[in-house]
């Protein structure tokens, strides 16, 4: 985990955050509040106040990061394909090989 900044900006209900990860914003009361974070995932945080104890839900696509972020399970990663060797340079090799064992004792 590493050191995060921010600056959060009050107007009335309206909470704006700006971040080390881009502007978020949210919406609401001291306990519950609706937002949208700096990677665009949209959150329902309920906490209790004075506490600094809360949860939050993020709704509809999974919560990704920007950083350390895995990619999309539709990602394919190109393999290279095989060649085949020609004949000639398989019976080439098996004639040296050949040659080797018959000079081992």
């Amino acid at each position: 985990m590493g050191w995060h900044w921010w600056k959060t900006f009050r107007f009335g209900p309206l909470h704006t955050t700006l971040s080390s990860r881009g502007i978020g914003w949210n919406i609401g009361t001291s306990f519950l509040r609706f937002g949208i974070g700096p990677s665009g995932g949209r959150y329902v945080l309920v906490r209790i106040p004075g506490t600094g104890i809360g949860f939050i839900k993020y709704l509809g696509q999974p919560f990704q990061r920007h950083a350390h972020s895995a990619p999309p399970a539709s990602a394919t990663i190109p393999t290279p394909q095989m060649q085949p060797l020609p004949s000639a340079s398989l019976t080439r090799n098996h004639e040296i090989l050949r040659a080797i064992k018959k000079q081992t004792p």
